[in-house]
């Protein structure tokens, strides 16, 4: 297990921690869909990999400031793009009646999550809005009775962070969404 590395001077602190799960969460996220780095039997365990991780990493995002730069380069905005990228992209490995649009057991989570109690950090909220046009592909209905908890009126900071991410990778709105 690799820990921080507490500087005596307190001028720098590296966290080699959050560094190596950035790099896993990296690797997945560019790789879930290419059968030839992960073929089935791996991306059958990538799941439970980035579960794990996202139980051992906080948020780290206090600001609105920069978003899109902070989740960028937040270990757990890593693992959620990660999360919604081996979700989207699990289906390709799979033919026939059995495939579907997304993962199930992550539709269930991010449904869960959409509680802010259950995780309220600012990471998960970008994440939801910079994937909301893919989630409304793979699961129109979904996004269409969780879009007041995906962009929630009476969380404006969440919403804000939802908000940002829908913006800044679409580039514009949809016309469906809206």
């Amino acid at each position: 297990v690799l820990y921080e590395k507490k500087n005596p001077n307190k001028k720098f602190v590296f966290n080699y921690r959050r560094m190596c799960v950035s790099t896993v969460a990296g690797i997945i996220e560019e790789n879930a869909g290419k059968s030839e780095y992960f073929p089935y039997t791996v991306l059958l365990k990538t799941e439970k990999v980035l579960f794990k991780l996202l139980e051992k990493i906080d948020s780290e995002i206090t600001s609105l400031d920069d978003l899109p730069t902070d989740v960028l380069n937040s270990a757990r905005g890593q693992i959620y793009s990660a999360l919604m990228e081996y979700s989207l992209r699990k289906d390709r490995h799979q033919s026939g009646k059995k495939r579907k649009k997304w993962t199930q057991s992550v539709k269930r989570f991010l449904t869960k999550s959409l509680d802010r109690q259950q995780d309220g950090s600012m990471e998960y909220s970008f994440i939801l809005g910079k994937y909301l046009p893919q989630l409304y592909y793979v699961d129109k209905k979904w996004v269409v009775e969780k879009i007041n908890l995906i962009l929630p009126k009476e969380n404006i900071q969440h919403w804000k962070a939802a908000f940002t991410g829908y913006l800044f990778y679409t580039g514009g709105v949809y016309k469906e969404i809206y």
